[in-house]
């Protein structure tokens, strides 16, 4: 039987932070995207950014 690879976590905090700068990149496309969209999908953009938002305030 195979040995589990041991628990490596020295690099979660450049994970963590990648993570947090990519969800920041989506949410400016997004509102770039939104003067193509009509008005549905630019109330959806604008609830997925706040989500987004939220999400990043958490980390």
């Amino acid at each position: 039987m195979p040995r589990p690879k041991p628990d490596d976590r020295s690099d979660n905090v450049e994970k963590l932070q990648e993570m947090v700068q990519n969800t920041i990149e989506n949410i400016e496309k997004a509102e770039e995207t939104m003067q193509f969209a009509s008005p549905e999908e630019q109330e959806k953009i604008r609830a997925k950014n706040r989500r987004r938002e939220e999400e990043n305030a958490a980390e």
